[in-house]
């Protein structure tokens, strides 16, 4: 099904609809009989109900703001990437009502099917427009609404094979959803494989009576920090290779070549027989097994293990969640919450007394983080082309040159 095989009407945006802008109605989460649109209400590509503001409005104010089936709610303000989105009011939205920053397109039912409009504007053509003449600011872009009005737009003249056309469209777009839904499903349930296995490896909690094999043991027994450290005006500083809080990934251990600014001040010396742990933001779970020497950042802090226990076993009681509750809860620090490391050391967690267990323990996590680090990577890699499906099923209809 191409666009080409029907016989093509050509004319500007502006001829084909109504634009307006929304309501500047001071808003509010307070509940009232007047939910209203905000730019995050279509930030999905539908009007989601649970992201909407609500207004109190007088008759008159009702009457120009309450949106229709079939009315188009347009981004025309947001960073660049995003000038564009748009949504479309279904039956199952209503009642709703238009709010600031986004475009109200009320299209010309008489001349264009409102769902092939829509779909229409999600076109490579018209993102190029939009990418053309948006006008950049800081940290923002827009597109004025009469520079909009001057997107051509292609349409088969009969209305009947528009809905055709677009019924098609949305019945693919439908299939494409429910697939990417279970592909999110499945992705979000390796994700919380990891938390799964280190409770079922550290299952007790503050009170419970251990079997016996098993103790509570201060952590202050099983690491120590390594406060070595590194200053700019050293040979050594410029050799060692450096990891920042922002080369660990959260949760999985991994690192990763983000960019970042080269250190200009005193860091950290590691080697491999140290565990990174990330003090800044304790809740984003960062820990990493260096393979070599090297230099971290002052928020990235080498730690060494004692009394024979292994890294991979502190890095699984360091990412269990007993101990990144307690971290949190005893961080300190309020927009920017750090790990107290005197508290850290004096938490107690339930352990194998035996130290070669603990060791088996946690060769069989990281064994088993890696496995799960390859599924989140298929998981991710399923979702990836899933949502790239509903751009080529556009491409496929309409591909087509203007004048």
């Amino acid at each position: 099904m191409k666009l080409t095989v029907y016989k093509i009407v050509e004319k500007p945006l502006g001829k084909l609809c109504v634009m307006t802008n929304g309501s500047t109605a001071d808003q509010s989460k307070e509940i009232t009989d007047f939910p209203i649109t905000r730019i995050e209400t279509i930030s999905s590509g539908k009007i989601d109900k649970r992201k909407v503001n609500y207004v109190e409005f007088s008759q008159k104010e009702i009457e120009n703001y309450k949106l229709d089936v079939g009315d188009i709610l347009f981004s025309h303000i947001n960073s660049f990437e995003r000038v564009g989105h748009s949504a479309i009011v279904v039956e199952n939205d209503l009642p709703i009502y238009h709010g600031m920053n986004l475009l109200r397109i009320k299209p010309n039912s008489e001349i264009i099917c409102p769902e092939y409009l829509f779909l229409f504007l999600k076109t490579n053509h018209a993102k190029s427009f939009y990418e053309e003449f948006a006008q950049r600011a800081i940290n923002q872009a827009s597109i004025n609404q009469n520079t909009l009005k001057e997107l051509r737009v292609l349409y088969p003249e009969n209305k009947t094979d528009q809905q055709h056309i677009a019924s098609q469209i949305i019945s693919k777009l439908e299939k494409v959803e429910q697939m990417r839904q279970a592909a999110l499903q499945q992705k979000e349930a390796v994700e919380a494989l990891q938390g799964a296995l280190l409770r079922e490896v550290f299952p007790f909690k503050e009170g419970d009576e251990l079997p016996k094999g098993w103790k509570w043991e201060k952590l202050e027994k099983i690491f120590e920090e390594v406060k070595n450290q590194v200053q700019p005006y050293e040979e050594e500083f410029k050799t060692l290779p450096f990891v920042g809080l922002e080369n660990v990934v959260s949760h999985t251990r991994e690192y990763t070549d983000e960019e970042y600014n080269p250190p200009a001040s005193t860091c950290f010396k590691f080697d491999e027989t140290n565990i990174l742990y990330g003090k800044l933001r304790p809740y984003l779970n960062k820990v990493f097994l260096p393979s070599n020497k090297g230099k971290s950042s002052m928020e990235l802090i080498p730690l060494k293990t004692k009394n024979n226990y292994s890294r991979e076993f502190l890095a699984a009681v360091l990412q269990s969640e007993a101990v990144i509750g307690d971290t949190v809860k005893f961080s300190t620090g309020g927009r920017m919450p750090r790990a107290d490391l005197k508290k850290l050391k004096k938490l107690e967690i339930a352990i194998p007394s035996d130290v070669n267990l603990c060791k088996k323990l946690g060769l069989v996590v990281s064994n088993k983080i890696k496995e799960f680090i390859e599924l989140n990577k298929e998981a991710k890699k399923q979702l990836e082309a899933i949502e790239a499906l509903p751009a080529a099923i556009l491409r496929e209809v309409f591909e087509f040159k203007t004048n």
